[in-house]
Order: structure tokens, then C-alpha cells, then sequence
């Protein structure tokens, strides 16, 4: 959509002809904008008028300018100069006899010119309006630009720009994030190809840029190598178009965090490795939906279950009728924030039909409110200790009991024992007493 004003205000430098009067009264007999026109019959009375009315953007009334090449006191190019320097922010157009000097004109920022053979109401007042236009979207386009250019350099991120040339990418511009980041001055590699300003870049690379200006996909690489005389390190890289045959890239140094990303694998595979080569089972519960998150092999050993069948099942369903109300008991005090041991036994139902007993130690995990929705949980099959442990028991009280019957027994034969020796130590007595009588007799 045109972006034209109901009404123009026109600063018209001419040479006070028949010609210029001529062309005021095209601009007058157009019926949907209303021209406001002011004229000046030197360059010296149009650049006074400038100075005085349009000193800047911000307090300028004239909305564009029609300048005649021939003045009586100046003529051709140089007149157009004079009047860029006075004013550049106003759209200018271009009357003149001499097509190849105001093309020049053109060249050097005019934004049209009009050949006096050619003037009519239609072609004055098309150009003036489309001078006005091509200006505005010029501006418009110059502020994005600079906008675009402050927010490069002031981004922390690396910014590299190349421009295709003769089928080559030619490093162009860069960003003082560039030569932070990089640790070089980036300014020696303008004006070379990709290939000779960064020799080792992988050519995979390039390509992928030059499908970019083709194309207009951007394209990320989440971690590339690189290193040279100058230059080492791991960077991740956005490339993206910026215009016609211009492309950019925005990278970051990542090799501090790709190290300790490394270092992070190597420590979860070796966790991983410990887990899986522990003789404890180990899992991973969702209490919130009752199913197992995570199983080592060893799981699967115990249970009889392929590591898919228990990520399909609920704990809950493996457990005992005896160990689901114990796990009930557990999880109602642990939801009313009382103090419960970490380790207990379970009594839990395996692929073939047979119970195991699993001595478990949870680590339970929270969510924000506070409510118990996960645990981390170590598992030791206990049924043989247990087994050994019944059998013991059943040992010492068949000891006890025997032990038990033996001491009654002799008990009984101590008593019957007893009881003897007192009949005997009667007698005894009895005959002492019986012999005492018959001697005093």
C-alpha cells in the first residue's frame, strides 16, 4: 500500500520558464491530491529556502522536491549535489533535457527524473508520487538496516556476513562479538573467500550456507569443530540470509560446555553401566500414574518380565494382598509428612507365578506442592535370606522346644529323685528313733 499524502507540499526550483509554468499547472489540475506549491527561480533562493524551512528531518514542511537542471546560476549534476548536501532526507525529482545526465542524478540518489519533451498532468504527478513513496521505503529500509547493525554489534554472539561473488562466499563484515569471542582481529579476513579466510572449515559447511542464500532456509549446527593457527574451539552456529546474495552466521564458543557435556555422558554411562551391572534391581516409579519409569536388566532377571512388559505395569499390580496394605499404610503416613523408613521388605508376584522378597530402599521424589509423585528405588532379592532366616527360626524353636522337654524330664527325675531320698532319710530316722527307745529302755 502507497503511503501518499491528501496533500503535497512541493518546493519547485526552476528557471522561471514557460516550461516551468507549464508543468505547476499539470500539478494543479489533479483532482485526488492537492499540491502546496513553493517556487524559487535560483539554486541560491531554493537552498536559502531549505536552510530556513527544512533544516532537519524532524522540522522539515516540504514533502519533496522538483528540481530543474538548468538554473541561471548553476546547471547539471552539480546542481543536484548541492542540493543533496543541503538536504538528503527529502525525496528529490529530476527535470531535465538531458536523459543521460539526470540517469547520473539517479545514481547518485535522486529518486526519478522527468525529460521536459515528456511533462504531462499524469507523469508530473506519478513520479512526485512515487518519489515520495521510494523514499519513505528507502528510509524505512535504512532504519531497519541501522537497527539490524546496532543489534549485531552490540550482541554478545559472534556475527559473521559473506556475499556470493562469482560462486564464492567472500567474508564481509563481522561484529566486535566476533573478535571477542574468537580471540583474533576479524578485520584480516575481509574481502577473502570462506575457503582462504578459515582454511580447515569443513566444506560440508560451506555448502550448507550457500543453500542458504539460495534458498532462504536458515541453518543451525548445534556443535562444529574448528581449529587453525589461530582459532580452536567448539562453536554452535545459526546461518541465515540477510539479502540478495548475502548471507550471515551467529555463533557462540560452546567449548567449555561441550566439555563438561561430554564429561556429564561419560558420567551417566558409567552410571548407567554400575546400574545395569549391579546385582540389585533398580527402577524408577510414576506414582501419579502407577507405572515404572525405569528398569535394569537385573529387574527383568528377578520378575521374569522383558524390561517392555514392566514399563507397561503398575507396581502395584506385582505386590502381594499383604504388602499392598503395608504400602498403604506407608504411603498415607508419608502424605501426612510423617517420618517413615527408607528401607522395607516386600512380598512381590513374579512372570511365573511364584512370590519373591525384595529388601527396598526409596528415595522419594516431590513435586512443587510438596506431594510425594515419584521414587528412586534399589531392590535385593532377600527370599533366599529369608528362606535361610525361617528355616533358622523353625531350628531354634524345635531346639527350644526339645531343650524344653528335656529340662521337664529332668525335672521330673530330680523330683522323683527327691523324693526317694526324703523316704529314705524317714527310714532312717525312724530306725535312729527306734533304736533310741529300746537303749533308754
Amino acid at each position: 500500500m502507497m503511503f501518499i499524502p491528501e496533500k503535497i507540499k512541493l518546493l519547485f526550483i526552476e528557471d522561471g520558464s514557460a516550461d516551468a509554468n507549464a508543468t505547476v499547472s499539470y500539478l494543479n489540475v489533479d483532482k485526488h491530491i492537492d499540491f502546496e506549491i513553493v517556487r524559487r527561480v535560483t539554486l541560491k533562493d531554493g537552498l536559502e529556502y531549505l536552510t530556513n524551512y527544512c533544516p532537519s528531518v524532524d522540522s522539515c514542511n516540504i514533502d519533496v522536491i522538483l528540481l530543474d537542471l538548468t538554473l541561471p546560476n548553476s546547471e547539471g549534476v552539480s546542481t543536484y549535489q548541492r542540493v543533496r548536501v543541503a538536504c538528503d532526507f527529502v525525496p528529490v525529482v529530476i527535470i531535465s533535457r538531458h536523459e543521460d545526465i539526470a540517469c547520473q542524478c539517479v545514481k547518485l540518489g535522486a529518486q526519478d527524473f522527468l525529460l521536459k519533451p515528456d511533462l504531462n498532468t499524469n507523469v508530473v504527478t506519478r513520479s512526485l508520487k512515487y518519489a515520495i513513496e521510494r523514499k519513505k521505503l528507502e528510509d524505512d529500509r535504512m532504519l531497519l538496516q541501522n537497527q539490524f547493525d546496532e543489534v549485531i554489534a552490540s550482541s554478545p554472539l559472534g556475527v559473521h556476513m559473506y556475499e556470493l561473488k562469482g560462486g564464492h562466499l567472500i567474508f564481509s563484515g563481522y561484529n566486535p562479538g566476533a573478535d571477542a569471542i574468537l580471540k583474533v582481529n576479524n578485520i584480516q579476513f575481509l574481502h577473502k573467500p570462506i575457503e582462504e579466510a578459515f582454511p580447515t572449515l569443513d566444506p560440508e559447511i560451506s555448502k550448507q550456507y550457500l543453500r542458504v542464500i539460495q534458498t532462504g532456509i536458515p541453518w543451525n549446527a548445534d556443535i562444529i569443530t574448528y581449529e587453525d593457527d589461530q582459532i580452536k574451539g567448539n562453536f554452535r552456529v545459526h546461518a541465515f540470509k540477510t539479502g540478495p546474495k548475502r548471507m550471515a552466521t551467529s555463533f557462540e564458543d560452546i567449548t567449555i560446555r561441550a566439555k563438561i557435556e561430554n564429561e556429564l555422558k561419560l558420567s551417566e554411562k558409567k552410571y548407567r553401566d554400575l546400574v545395569e551391572a549391579t546385582n540389585a534391581g533398580i527402577y524408577e516409579i510414576d506414582f501419579v500414574n502407577d507405572k515404572f519409569t525405569y528398569v535394569n536388566d537385573v529387574m527383568c532377571k528377578l520378575t521374569g518380565w522383558s524390561r517392555e512388559e514392566l514399563l507397561n505395569m503398575g507396581p502395584s499390580s506385582m505386590l502381594t494382598k499383604k504388602s499392598i496394605e503395608d504400602w498403604i499404610i506407608r504411603w498415607e503416613a508419608l502424605n501426612n509428612g510423617e517420618y517413615i523408613e527408607k528401607t522395607f521388605e516386600y512380598e512381590a508376584k513374579i512372570k511365573d507365578g511364584s512370590t519373591i522378597w525384595t529388601l527396598v530402599t526409596a528415595e522419594y521424589e516431590e513435586n512443587e506442592e510438596g506431594a510425594v509423585v515419584g521414587a528412586r528405588v534399589v531392590a535385593i532379592d532377600i527370599t533366599e535370606a529369608k528362606t535361610i532366616r525361617k528355616e533358622i527360626k523353625q531350628k531354634e524353636e524345635s531346639i527350644f522346644n526339645e531343650l524344653e522337654n528335656k529340662l521337664h524330664e529332668w525335672r521330673d527325675e530330680l523330683k522323683e529323685s527327691s523324693t526317694l531320698q526324703q523316704n529314705k532319710i524317714r527310714d532312717v530316722s525312724m530306725n535312729i528313733q527306734s533304736i533310741t527307745n529300746t537303749v533308754g529302755v
